[in-house]
């Protein structure tokens, strides 16, 4: 864990009475995308705001995604030969 986020994003006006709970959907949102990324955090996101601005802070997290190793396999063979087993 190397880096930190600092993400702000200028709104138009928020509705102050909507502000908390923009904040809470904002964290929501942010966390789910990064875990979706494999993008590893030692500490939880703190967001703050106005109803001008959102900002979300994360003070210890990793500078690069965890590693995905995926196996794709093509098609069936039965797809590409006919059966004289030659291509079709």
């Amino acid at each position: 864990m190397a880096g930190e986020l600092l993400l702000e994003i200028g709104t138009e006006e928020i509705p102050s009475g909507y502000l908390e709970d923009a904040l809470k959907a904002f964290r929501k949102i942010a966390k789910s995308h990064i875990e979706e990324s494999r993008i590893d955090m030692e500490e939880a996101l703190e967001v703050c705001g106005t109803p001008r601005r959102l900002v979300l802070i994360c003070k210890a997290m990793a500078d690069r995604q965890d590693e995905l190793i995926q196996e794709v396999s093509g098609p069936p063979k039965k797809v590409a030969y006919d059966s004289e087993s030659e291509s079709g």
